[in-house]
């Protein structure tokens, strides 16, 4: 099959998915394949649509509007609403470009995860095409979520939920081996059922460190920060190597998902603050 549908909802939001989907269409694009692109009106699409590619913005609001607030129920429950409502709008608008091709392949790179699921619970009956949806972490251990409720019972639909999409002919992707062990053991489905693709991405030669220093030890966080990715053991760490004075912890990365104060917090709360430098934005592919 040549045609291509990405779909992207969310694709104007910090963080790896707007370079990922355009190195993904623009690939595609190279080997002759035809692609359309289903995304949010903030996507910078100039680079996919000069590659060829069809471009269909969806009806949704700026999903860099909404922030969740990691500690209030409310919040959280609000964010959650509003993708919803974001996932729902943006589905209206992919029925309408699947309608307008016979058969193809269409692929969820982005988008709330329990949305996207029951989207193709209803969906993967269109014979004509190829369904797959993309999981970009394997979080469904409930027990993590043990102390925060609304979590606990996202989580625990959207597992129950993904444990029947993979009874369907819907194609699951992980980014890597760990990653499909991780889930396979997570959902308790075999190995085999879940496909791997590497993310897309551009080849840099490596640059050399003009400022490296014999005895000092820079250490660097980089990426969007969120509560699953272990900043606060990180520094729980870090205050132990509290009687050496020569590293630096450089945080590099948007915390739209979480908020400052929440990186501030933990810096305090182990006493690393003075030994800490930030850049909290989200950063693109050459910086």
């Amino acid at each position: 099959m040549s045609n291509y549908i990405i779909y992207n909802p969310q694709g104007g939001r910090e963080g790896h998915s707007y370079q990922y989907t355009t190195n993904l269409c623009v690939g595609l694009l190279g080997i002759g394949k035809t692609v359309d692109l289903v995304t949010s009106p903030d996507f910078d699409s100039k680079c996919i649509e000069d590659s060829g590619a069809g471009v269909t913005f969806t009806n949704t609001n700026n999903s860099k509007s909404k922030v969740s607030k990691h500690n209030n129920i409310i919040s959280k429950i609000e964010y959650g609403i509003f993708i919803v409502s974001t996932n729902i709008r943006a589905f209206f608008t992919l029925n309408k470009v699947l309608r307008g091709k016979k058969n193809g392949v269409c692929l969820m790179t982005d988008g709330d995860t329990l949305t996207n699921i029951i989207y193709l619970l209803l969906s993967y009956w269109r014979s004509s095409f190829v369904f797959a949806l993309t999981i970009h972490n394997a979080d469904y251990i409930l027990h993590f979520y043990k102390n925060d409720r609304v979590k606990y019972i996202y989580k625990m639909i959207c597992k129950i939920l993904l444990k029947i999409l993979a009874r369907t002919p819907v194609i699951i992707f992980v980014h890597g081996e760990a990653m499909r062990s991780a889930l396979s053991n997570q959902l308790n489905i075999e190995e085999g059922r879940i496909s791997i693709y590497k993310v897309p991405s551009d080849n840099f030669s490596e640059i050399p460190n003009k400022n490296k220093q014999k005895d000092s030890i820079n250490l660097l966080f980089c990426g969007v920060m969120r509560e699953d990715k272990g900043f606060d053991h990180l520094c729980e760490a870090l205050s132990d190597c509290k009687p050496f004075s020569n590293w630096n912890l450089r945080v590099a990365g948007t915390t739209r998902q979480v908020g400052d104060e929440y990186v501030y917090d933990l810096t305090r709360k182990f006493d690393i603050e003075g030994q800490c430098t930030h850049n909290h934005k989200y950063m693109t592919t050459e910086e």
